[in-house]
């Protein structure tokens, strides 16, 4: 599936978190890399690889992170458990019933679900966040779901969902060169 690509890719899906703190396992921790690096597990080998988040990876790179999967993995002192964010993720979600998210949402559990069947069956949806959601309590996590919504579904960046565009060019509005120097000698401190 696309979305699968994606949070491979894009995401920290795919890094190994433990299970007795919650915290992203480190390559140092299990004794395969520096500190600074991350762990993913191959999911043909079952095997840990560390995991620089600051280099990219290919698609088909990523194809064999796994995002499922509960696996307990050496440690230099002792035996630590780990699984992909993607399934602590999952789980977190598992745990709610949509009668409780109708509870918090103040949406009928009918219309959640009706909403639900109308996205995943959509072949292009795309999202505007600011007017409503971007100007509520709790904005940037509310957006932060919609987006993590999208982009499960492959539509960011994507034709029909929410394409990055590039910038247009444009002249600064605020370069003093456009100004005449009578002008520009009228503004404060200029010299200083």
């Amino acid at each position: 599936m696309l979305f699968r690509s994606f949070v491979r890719c894009w995401t920290n899906a795919p890094l190994l978190v433990r299970r007795d703190d919650g915290l992203f396992l480190r390559a140092s921790d299990i004794g395969i890399g520096p500190q600074s690096s991350f762990v993913v597990l191959d999911e043909q080998s079952g095997t840990p690889r560390a995991y620089d988040p600051t280099s990219s990876v290919s698609s088909e790179d990523a194809a064999g992170f796994a995002l499922a999967g509960e696996v307990a993995l050496r440690a230099p002192a002792s035996t630590v458990r780990v699984e992909p964010a993607f399934a602590a993720y999952q789980r977190a979600l598992g745990a709610t019933t949509l009668d409780q998210a109708a509870q918090v949402t103040g949406i009928p559990a009918a219309r959640i679900r009706e909403f639900a069947h109308l996205l995943g069956a959509a072949r292009s949806t795309c999202y505007y966040c600011w007017t409503g959601v971007g100007q509520h309590a709790d904005a940037t996590q509310i957006d932060r779901a919609i987006a993590t919504l999208f982009a499960l579904k492959g539509q960011i960046d994507a034709p029909g969902g929410n394409v990055a565009w590039s910038a247009p060019r444009t002249n600064p509005v605020d370069d003093m060169a456009i100004l005449s120097a009578g002008q520009r000698a009228k503004a404060l401190g200029l010299n200083e």
